[in-house]
C-alpha cells in the first residue's frame, strides 16, 4: 500500500527510512517522537524485497520508501516490508506517518472529522494506530507535550491534525489557541493540509 508522511499539516510523498545501530548492528527503520524526558521514540521496523533499496540505504544510512505491506513478527509487532516503490491502484488502504507538531507549551491531537466546530466535537481517529512516540518541551518535558503516531488509514476517511499553543492575557491569565488541518483519503488521492475555514470555502470535500 501507498505510504506518506504528514508533517506540520503538509503531505509528503513516502517516509525516509533510517539506520538505528544496536550493539554493532544495523537496522532500517522509520521513527516518531524524542528521546528524553516525558518523551518516547518510537521505531518500526522496515525490511526491503529491493536489494538495491538494500544498498542505498547502506550506503547513505537513510532512503524514502513509497509503497509497503504490513505484517506482525514473532513478538506481535507491526512490521513493514517495502517493495519495488509501486502499489497497486485499487489497494484501498494507506500508511500514515504523523509528525505531529505542537505549539509553544502546547499539545496535539489525532482526530476524525469536525462534528461541531464552536463546540469542539469530533468523531473518533479512524485510523488504526500501528506506532506511537511522544514529543515534549523543556528539559523535563513538562512545558508542553504531544503525540506522534504511525496509521493504517481506511478509504472514505476524513481526519484532522490539531495543535494547541499558550497564550498569555495578562501575569496569570492565560488561554490556548488550537489550529487544525483536515485530510480525506479517497482510497486513491490523500487531499490534505487544508483548514476548516478553506475546506468550506472552497468545498473540497
Amino acid at each position: 500500500m501507498k505510504i506518506c508522511t504528514i508533517q506540520n499539516g503538509k503531505v509528503l510523498d513516502g517516509a525516509d527510512v533510517e539506520k538505528l545501530s544496536i550493539q554493532g548492528d544495523d537496522y532500517p527503520v522509520i521513527t516518531i517522537g524524542e528521546i528524553g524526558p516525558g518523551r518516547l521514540k518510537a521505531v518500526l521496523l522496515v525490511e526491503f524485497m529491493i536489494d538495491k533499496q538494500h544498498q542505498e540505504w547502506m550506503e547513505k544510512g537513510t532512503i524514502k520508501i513509497n509503497s509497503v505491506s504490513v505484517e506482525k513478527n514473532n513478538y506481535d509487532r507491526y512490521v513493514l516490508i517495502a517493495s519495488d516503490n509501486n502499489y497497486v491502484d485499487n489497494e484501498k488502504e494507506i500508511i500514515c506517518v504523523f509528525r505531529t507538531h505542537i505549539g509553544s507549551r502546547g499539545s496535539n491531537s489525532h482526530t476524525g472529522d469536525n462534528i461541531d466546530n464552536s463546540l469542539r466535537k469530533y468523531k473518533r481517529f479512524p485510523g488504526t494506530i500501528i506506532s506511537r512516540g511522544k514529543i515534549a518541551q523543556g528539559g523535563a518535558g513538562k512545558m508542553g507535550s504531544g503525540e506522534q503516531i504511525v496509521a493504517i488509514m481506511p478509504p472514505n476517511c476524513v481526519f484532522c491534525t490539531q495543535y494547541s499553543k499558550k497564550l498569555y492575557k495578562g501575569p496569570k491569565v492565560f488561554y490556548y489557541k488550537w489550529d487544525s488541518h483536515y485530510y480525506h483519503w479517497n482510497g486513491k488521492a490523500l487531499i490534505g493540509g487544508i483548514t476548516l475555514q478553506n475546506r468550506y470555502a472552497l468545498n473540497i470535500f
